[in-house]
């Protein structure tokens, strides 16, 4: 258990690592530490554990809820774009 401790205080997206990957590592260690995903401290822990630039991208769309903000990330990583520009009228 004190392992799993460790990785969640070191947990970062690793240089070639998927967005899947990642957050399927992320959820594995909430669960086995009993760490609740849908609080505002894991949503900025995930968001802050991954690459800088997704970091970015996320917090200019004020995440709110953690499932939300994954569907986002997977989105952005596909070559989805962030935001859907929408004209003044």
């Amino acid at each position: 258990m004190q392992h799993v401790l460790i990785d969640w205080k070191h947990l970062r997206q690793g240089k070639g690592q998927s967005v899947e990957v990642f957050t399927e590592k992320l959820r594995k260690n909430a669960l086995a530490l009993d760490v609740l995903v849908n609080t505002r401290e894991t949503l900025l822990k995930y968001i802050g554990s991954l690459h800088s630039y997704l970091q970015h991208i996320l917090l200019m769309l004020n995440p709110t809820e953690f499932d939300v903000v994954c569907v986002k990330v997977i989105h952005i990583k596909s070559g989805g774009r962030p935001f859907q520009w929408k004209p003044f009228k």
